[in-house]
């Protein structure tokens, strides 16, 4: 009897990749595949083969061209490069299904799926065309790649249902929605925020945990820290072009530390009192969030401070986990947030925590997702 694979392309950092670790434990459990394969781009010169769960393997491959200047002629080699190793891999491990984690995995990813005769999956973590910081040529390239590639898939799994309707409106494939909510596991061993960043117990920590990048309200958070009074302190766990900045924003109310593996997160932010998803609006796919950032805040049992957007600042408020901010309301309206917080409302929100993680439920995400396999593998066949 065969080994039915999946093989998911992507060129995230495996040591963070999350959503694609509980895409694989939803498939594998779900019974539409035995074994999991993830490929990735490698950090070195050699090819890096990581076990990260049983019958999940992570696979980094090398560039050929690692080194040279990132002009759009040396990332079409690039590209055809990984595609070429991308499809040498699929003949040799026969996928049944073959997963794109972003528009950029498209090419590759429908490529190995043709050569083998699988099915394809597109699973976009944001609205690849509206992303942060994309300009106008290359989300004319997304949307050009998407029509071309992203139609052929079986099905697409979105973050949101407003993505997922935007989605299903433009390739004309069936799309689902499915949360980014972690699973309820044992406490890991690993130091918490507090402990970390030197901060006391008298003190609250409002907790950011994510890219230290634009868009996210951080230096409004900061200015808001030193607004609010004395008890509050700022940690943010992450890396980012940003992190400088807001370390010396911070000054002496909070800090910088470094970010932990995916399956850690949980775990090193539950000693905080407030978690900041202030996500800016800056691009359609921020407007239409709803951000791993959030889960894992209420997983650790944490309440949040969220920008009233669409679908985020709804699910805050109907679920009574948090509070909300108008966006661009500035640091001077999130300090107004923070002194308003007492301990009565923290307990609130807090208790309110579990009933939200019902209805997001993994369980319920898990399924949804095993159905949209079944639904791309079925379109497949017809």
């Amino acid at each position: 009897m065969s080994i039915r694979i999946s093989l998911h392309v992507t060129t995230k950092d495996l040591r963070y990749a999350s959503r694609i670790s509980r895409s694989a434990a939803s498939l594998l459990e779900g019974g539409i595949v035995d074994r999991v394969v993830v490929t990735g781009v490698a950090r070195g010169r050699r090819a890096e083969l990581e076990r990260s769960q049983p019958r999940v393997l992570f696979l980094r491959m090398p560039s050929a061209v690692r080194g040279l200047p990132g002009v759009l002629a040396t990332q079409a080699i690039k590209e055809i490069d990984r595609t070429i190793r991308v499809i040498r891999l699929a003949r040799r491990l026969r996928p049944i299904v073959v997963t794109a984690r972003s528009a950029w995995d498209l090419l590759a990813s429908w490529s190995a799926a043709a050569s083998v005769g699988a099915a394809l999956v597109y699973e976009p973590h944001e609205l690849e065309s509206c992303r942060n910081g994309m300009n106008r040529l290359r989300a004319r390239l997304v949307r050009v790649i998407e029509w071309v590639f992203a139609r052929r898939a079986g099905a697409c799994v979105a973050v949101g249902e407003r993505i997922a309707d935007l989605y299903s409106k433009r390739l004309e494939i069936p799309c689902f929605t499915v949360l980014n909510v972690p699973p309820s596991l044992p406490p890991v061993a690993v130091s918490g925020l507090r402990q970390r960043a030197g901060i006391g117990a008298s003190d609250r920590v409002l907790a950011y945990v994510g890219a230290l990048v634009e868009g996210r309200g951080l230096l409004d958070v900061a200015e808001a820290v030193r607004l609010a009074g004395t008890r509050w302190r700022m940690v943010a766990m992450g890396s980012g072009p940003m992190a400088a900045r807001l370390s010396e924003a911070l000054g002496d109310r909070g800090g910088v530390v470094a970010p932990v593996a995916s399956r850690e997160v949980v775990s090193a932010i539950a000693d905080a009192d407030l978690s900041a998803v202030l996500i800016e609006p800056i691009c359609e796919s921020y407007r239409l969030c709803m951000p791993n950032k959030l889960f894992e805040s209420l997983r650790a049992g944490v309440p949040v401070i969220a920008t009233d957007l669409p679908e985020l600042g709804e699910f805050v408020r109907r679920h009574g986990v948090g509070t909300v901010i108008a966006a661009g309301a500035g640091a001077g309206a999130i300090a107004e947030a923070l002194a308003s917080v007492t301990d009565e409302r923290l307990a609130l929100w807090r208790a309110a925590i579990p009933r939200a993680l019902e209805v997001a439920s993994p369980t319920v995400g898990s399924a949804t997702l095993v159905r949209a396999y079944r639904a791309a593998m079925a379109r497949h066949q017809s």
